[in-house]
């Protein structure tokens, strides 16, 4: 018979009580090492910032557009600076459609709907942008974008 292995210490838990849970979990991360963080203090995410703003304005545009456009929206975040004069965080994207019919919902009469876009309050809470303050969208047409090559718009990696 083999002899047991030697244990710093034997704590009985009880996952359906949850007995000695809250010890078992102190004890274990009390002996792990040391590691130094793996991000800034002050990061709020793992992803890029252009991945925030971009998933902002897709909200914006099911938001704004409720059913008229399905879930089949990309956009990429062409450029994302800090201007001084006016200050502010200047977004410059590029949004994408499955079906050119979707175009015109989102440019809508005179760009309308893109001015909505782009000037409305922030989606998301204070903090996840360096600056709150937005300029408005200026936009051509929304180029159309087959099911495929959405992911590695959404993504940035195209």
């Amino acid at each position: 018979m083999a002899p047991w292995p030697s244990f710093a210490e034997i704590v009985p838990v009880s996952a359906t009580e949850g007995t000695y849970c809250d010890r078992l979990l102190d004890m274990i991360v009390g002996k792990l090492p040391e590691h130094p963080p793996f991000f800034p203090a002050d990061a709020t995410s793992d992803q890029p910032e252009t991945s925030n703003v971009a998933e902002m304005i897709r909200e914006k545009i099911f938001h704004l557009t409720r059913q008229e456009v399905p879930y089949a929206v990309a956009v990429r975040v062409e450029e994302l600076t800090e201007r001084q004069h006016p200050a502010c965080l200047y977004i410059r994207a590029t949004v994408f459609v499955e079906q050119e019919s979707q175009k015109g919902i989102l440019i809508a009469k005179g760009g309308a709907m893109l001015k909505q876009i782009g000037t409305r309050g922030p989606a998301r809470p204070r903090g996840i942008l360096r600056n709150q303050s937005v300029p408005p969208v200026h936009r051509g047409g929304a180029p159309t974008l087959a099911p495929d090559e959405r992911r590695s718009v959404s993504s940035g990696s195209s």
